[in-house]
């Protein structure tokens, strides 16, 4: 073996002497503390309370004290001056066939849509097969979401596609003989149907709800900045009431408002945030804006007030909601656990195991709750960086 090969080897040798005493090293300096990777994470405020719906309504007395009434506009539906809401019959069974003459009415409409030639010659199986697809996810999360609003549309749909995927793939010729039968049914009903005793109709404009709750004359948007914490407490404890003897009630115009008596004492929240709001018990999400937020004699507590612009029968047929508000402004950064925060020379931080070494290093903290922070990511090496290993136990605090 000459001198060269020699070098060579002695050399290859000594690296790696070197390189597994190193190695040890920095594990047994481990060792002695137990890590934490420092991720990236995001994150938002969030808040959750009970909530009471203020609206301007108007109630709709009911003309007589007999008889039976059957609606013929669906709560949320828009209503103008004399448009009719409702009829009155002379007992149920009339009220029963009149929902069910509606009901067949509008399937045999769907079928007389889905059998048009114009329709039938425009479908490709494939793609109606995709809408059908496509329509089953959408009503399974429906049901798992109890969407009934939606279902109902979704079921539809679905219903239309699976029917017309028959006629074009020569399944079935027509829907002649099921159009025959509920054109029949709805004659047989018609026939054996006595008129309305009376036809109920709006003298108002907006959005129309079958149900009253008594709160109508006195929580309106108006007189939202004269509402108490006590008023409002003592309306959830109340919980939904229904006020029987009247016919239901319209919503001027679509904006309306939420009143909550909530904890800020932090600042989370402030007016002009927009949020958004997971409205548990009407299984409904929607966008609104915080209008103000007005303080009380108790410093923790203040009146959460919301606003927003959208209808709906999930939104006009509760007065109370249980809510969870969360802040749009989402904070993303590094996740730091509250217990490894430390002190040094008045800089809050965290120290880190850097090769064989333990460094303190900065943070700048831009998010908080109660078991972690979120820090800024900085380019300053003096600050914490994504993945560093942050000692949770083995240096003091």
């Amino acid at each position: 073996m000459n001198t060269r090969t020699v070098k060579i080897v002695i050399f290859v040798l000594s690296l790696f002497i070197v390189m597994t005493v190193f190695s040890q090293a920095v594990l047994m300096v481990r060792e002695e503390y137990v890590t934490v990777a420092a991720l990236p994470c995001s994150s938002s405020y969030t808040m959750a309370f009970d909530g009471v719906y203020v609206r301007n309504e108007e109630v709709i007395a009911s003309t007589t004290n007999s008889g039976v009434i059957s609606y013929v506009v669906d709560d949320g539906g828009k209503v103008g001056v004399n448009t009719a809401i409702a009829e009155i019959y002379a007992s149920n069974s009339n009220a029963e066939a009149s929902n069910e003459i509606e009901k067949l009415e509008h399937e045999l409409e769907l079928l007389v849509r889905i059998q048009n030639q114009g329709t039938i010659e425009a479908a490709q199986p494939n793609e109606v097969a995709d809408m059908i697809d496509e329509r089953y996810q959408s009503v399974m999360r429906c049901i798992e979401t109890n969407d009934l609003e939606a279902l109902e549309t979704e079921r539809e749909e679905l219903f239309a596609n699976l029917c017309t995927m028959q006629i074009i793939t020569g399944e079935i010729s027509s829907f002649d003989d099921r159009i025959e039968q509920l054109q029949s049914q709805i004659s047989v009903l018609n026939a054996s149907m006595q008129q309305p005793l009376s036809t109920i109709y709006s003298d108002k404009s907006g959005f129309f709800v079958s149900k009253t709750d008594g709160f109508e004359e006195s929580l309106n948007i108006d007189m939202i900045d004269e509402l108490e914490v006590s008023d409002i407490n003592e309306i959830i404890a109340a919980g939904e009431t229904e006020i029987y003897g009247t016919i239901g009630k319209v919503i001027n115009g679509l904006d309306w408002k939420m009143v909550a008596v909530v904890d800020n004492s932090e600042k989370l929240f402030e007016v002009g945030d927009t949020v958004n709001l997971n409205l548990m018990l009407s299984q409904t999400q929607i966008e609104a804006q915080i209008e103000n937020i007005r303080t009380t004699s108790d410093f923790r507590t203040s009146i959460l007030v919301l606003t927003c612009d959208k209808i709906s029968a999930d939104l006009v047929s509760r007065r109370i909601e249980s809510v969870e508000m969360t802040k749009q402004d989402v904070y993303e950064g590094i996740k730091i656990p509250r217990e490894t925060i430390r002190f040094s020379d008045g800089e809050k931080g965290v120290y880190v195991v850097i090769g064989e070494q333990v460094k303190f290093k900065k943070i700048n903290i831009i998010f908080e709750q109660d078991d972690y922070v979120i820090s800024e990511i900085m380019t300053d090496s003096e600050y914490v960086a994504m993945y560093d290993d942050i000692v949770l136990e083995g240096v003091g605090g």
